[in-house]
């Protein structure tokens, strides 16, 4: 019915599934159509992710779905589901390719080696644009440092991210705050800059206007030392 039903966009499973049959975790991986994916165990966990989620046998739902390049899921909620490293790294390297724009595996326990293969993959999620992994392992038990630096690089390489949470937890949280801030202006700019072939100058005089207005004026010189890729895109 769910693989069928191509009306159903936003699915939420929260259930024990440790007897559901074969067919019904095949359905589910071809259920292409489906946006919104929120998937949670309430027991069993540790017999379900593997099937639910990822396996040694990468034969899991959510990564079967991800590597299908009709996938539609554009927001992934793994929240609260008893994750660990080996899941998220064994889904990480189809994240790249699919549509996914927010995923959230917060609430787990994921540790430092978990994280860090994620954020190494950031760079190359060019869709996404919000990331929640608050409320897990790592933020008691990592390098904060260098997770915090690694965060630092992906997000200075994927300007589409605007929002991730338990920033505070990094030694680096201003500038990492700061650069999600400029990430955010960017998208927004992007939104109004002329289309190729359109010509659109800046008005006679206005300039020295923007410039005469100190606090204007540094958020100028901000955006063109952190968003230069503004100044030189054009629309297709």
């Amino acid at each position: 019915m769910i693989q069928k039903n191509v009306q159903l966009t936003e699915l939420t499973l929260r259930l024990p599934l440790i007897h559901a049959p074969c067919a019904f975790y095949d359905r589910l991986a071809d259920s292409i159509h489906i946006q919104k994916l929120h998937l949670g165990t309430t027991f069993y966990s540790v017999e379900i992710l593997p099937k639910l989620i990822a396996g040694e046998d990468g034969n899991g739902v959510v990564e079967r779905l991800l590597r299908n390049p009709q996938c539609q899921v554009v927001e992934l909620d793994l929240s609260n589901t008893c994750l660990e490293d080996h899941h998220l790294i064994a889904l990480a390297p189809s994240l790249p390719t699919s549509k996914v724009n927010s995923i959230d595996f917060s609430r787990n326990n994921i540790r430092s080696w978990g994280l860090l293969e994620f954020i190494r993959q950031i760079p190359k999620m060019k869709s996404l644009q919000s990331i929640s992994f608050a409320y897990n392992a790592w933020e008691w038990n990592a390098d904060l440092e260098k997770c915090g630096a690694a965060l630092l690089q992906g997000l200075t390489e994927n300007t589409s991210v605007t929002f991730v949470d338990g920033l505070c937890s990094f030694p680096q949280q201003e500038v990492l705050w700061n650069l999600l801030v400029a990430n955010f202006i960017r998208q927004k700019l992007l939104m109004f800059l002329p289309k190729r072939g359109e010509e659109q100058h800046v008005p006679a005089g206005l300039w020295p206007l923007i410039l005469a207005d100190t606090e204007l004026a540094d958020a100028v010189y901000f955006l063109l030392r952190n968003c230069p890729a503004i100044f030189s895109y054009c629309k297709t």
